[in-house]
């Protein structure tokens, strides 16, 4: 398989701070916060890819692809994300999301709300 690249991912360019022990650290900036990337190779071909993002939005749309899967999980604050223009989902705390990369998402957001305590 070509050799995917993870950072398209993001709406602006992620900046390299440090390259040590495995892991490689960057820092994202854009109009509506910051935030820091830490990602590392765990085997061929798997990649993890550890966000903390304090801004409101930072994605952008990639082409899909039915053979690469992205497995999310969410520790702190949350997700939404409109999908296929149909629906909404949102990830919480100790929620788990798993799709192929590239699926049709509207838009995706950090909001700093959550509507009244319902799990979609």
């Amino acid at each position: 398989m070509d050799h995917y690249n993870w950072k398209n991912h993001y709406a602006v360019k992620l900046m390299e701070l440090e390259n040590a022990g495995g892991f490689t650290h960057y820092r994202i900036e854009e109009e509506t916060g910051t935030g820091k990337v830490i990602s590392c190779t765990v085997f061929p071909g798997i990649q993890a890819v550890y966000n903390d993002l304090n801004l409101l939005h930072c994605g952008k749309r990639v082409p899909g692809t039915e053979k690469i899967a992205e497995i999310n999980y969410c520790v702190e604050g949350r997700y939404e994300c409109q999908v296929n223009s149909h629906y909404c989902f949102y990830a919480r705390p100790g929620d788990l999301s798993v799709g192929n990369v590239g699926r049709r998402e509207a838009a995706g957001s950090f909001p700093r709300v959550f509507p009244a305590d319902k799990r979609l």
